[in-house]
């Protein structure tokens, strides 16, 4: 909108780590899949597709 008084938002910023392997992958890719089954039928590739961890250290909100 361009109705700046109506915006509302949230900014999350953090570190991000790169989850390819591991029991964590495994976990993570597992949920994503259960929620997400589109991930499945598009063909997740392990190795090629990897998980994005974000661990937040500063949020910011404005019109909440």
């Amino acid at each position: 909108t361009e109705d700046w008084d109506v915006l509302r938002g949230i900014r999350i910023q953090g570190t991000a780590e790169i989850i390819g392997e591991g029991d964590e992958y495994v976990t993570t890719k597992r949920l994503l899949i259960e929620k997400f089954p589109q991930f499945k039928t598009l063909g997740w590739k392990d190795g090629v597709h990897v998980i994005m961890k974000i661990v937040p250290n500063k949020a910011t909100s404005w019109g909440i």
